[in-house]
């Protein structure tokens, strides 16, 4: 019995950052691509049992996962005085696509990939607020989105859950990165392991007996070794680069109105595929995609933020069906 091959490497790019990405299929520029892009606080990791599957379900795909700067094995050199900010992530991930040759590609973003995905899509569309203008990266490059795949990635206010953003939006408030309160007190929130737990475990349903509800989200399926390693390779020794991306998510909320005039004027075909039991980001936000998107399939699944972990099959058929539906 065969299985698909995947392989790990590391990329160098002028900038200085090296990529770290895993990947399989062929390589030839003109195969078409789908880009996984993490959240937080995870890494290629997560997609660990995604990519096999989508290999497996066909062999002319090439499907790359970068680690984020910031994430992962992905290393920055201190001295190029690198910010962590989303504009700069997706900097890089130009650079990197472009190093890497990508051509028509879906983009699947999770979690703080989503914003990455969308902010790629600005760029090429050149539908860009003047924060984008500043970009070097050159709007008539060779890759292009051929369509959107969000998993729990949001791109409207109406998606963020009070009970997680209220301590990211009153740091916001104080137009300070530095502000000493609002950082130590989500620092305080990132030094919990047991906060991150709770992103993969998700959220309580008080009417239904414990043991359905662990049932339902198929609990028994996370492996406890996936957020402790996310914990202690990407919060426990990075925990400034974590707040500073906290206090810069806020940039991401300012792009959301380009972003939907983005999905109106474009008409890029969009799947969304959402576990309803969140913790950060409330499936209205998936729904939302129906008013802007012209080809949207929106579908929710009894998981949590970490869908993967426990309906990767699922996941993996949307997407297959999808492709198919799309001629990609």
């Amino acid at each position: 019995m065969s299985y698909p091959v995947i392989t790990h490497h590391d990329l160098s790019l002028s900038s200085g950052a090296s990529i770290h990405y895993m990947t399989t299929g062929p390589s030839v520029p003109t195969t078409p691509t789908i880009l996984l892009l993490h959240g937080f606080p995870s890494s290629s990791h997560q997609f660990r049992t995604l990519v096999p599957l989508l290999a497996k379900a066909s062999s002319s795909l090439r499907v790359i996962a970068p680690d984020l700067p910031g994430f992962g094995l992905t290393t920055v050199p201190e001295d190029v005085g690198y910010k962590y900010t989303f504009e700069n992530m997706t900097k890089t991930m130009v650079e990197f696509l472009e190093e890497m040759g990508v051509g028509e590609m879906v983009v699947y973003g999770f979690d703080y990939g989503f914003p990455v995905a969308f902010r790629l899509a600005l760029i090429q569309h050149q539908h860009r607020p003047r924060e984008l203008n500043s970009t070097s990266q050159a709007t008539s490059a060779r890759w292009r989105i051929k369509a959107l795949i969000s998993q729990n990635g949001n791109g409207y206010v109406e998606g963020l859950l009070p009970s997680f953003w209220a301590p990211l939006q009153s740091y916001w408030s104080t137009s300070n990165i530095h502000d000493g309160p609002s950082r130590q007190t989500l620092q305080s929130f990132l030094s919990d392991p047991n906060n991150l737990k709770s992103q993969y475990f998700g959220t309580t349903i008080p009417s239904k007996a414990q043991s359905d509800v662990e049932s339902d989200r198929r609990v028994d399926r996370i492996d406890p070794v996936s957020w402790k390693v996310d914990w202690m390779m990407n919060v426990r020794d990075r925990l400034d680069i974590q707040l500073d991306y906290f206090y810069d998510y806020q940039t991401n909320v300012e792009l959301y109105p380009a972003f939907q005039t983005y999905l109106r004027e474009s008409k890029v075909p969009l799947l969304a595929a959402w576990g309803r039991h969140d913790v950060a980001f409330d499936p209205i936000g998936a729904e939302m995609f129906r008013r802007d998107a012209h080809d949207s399939r929106i579908h929710f699944l009894d998981g949590t933020h970490f869908l993967l972990e426990t309906h990767v099959e699922e996941v993996t058929a949307y997407i297959v069906n999808f492709l198919d539906d799309i001629g990609f």
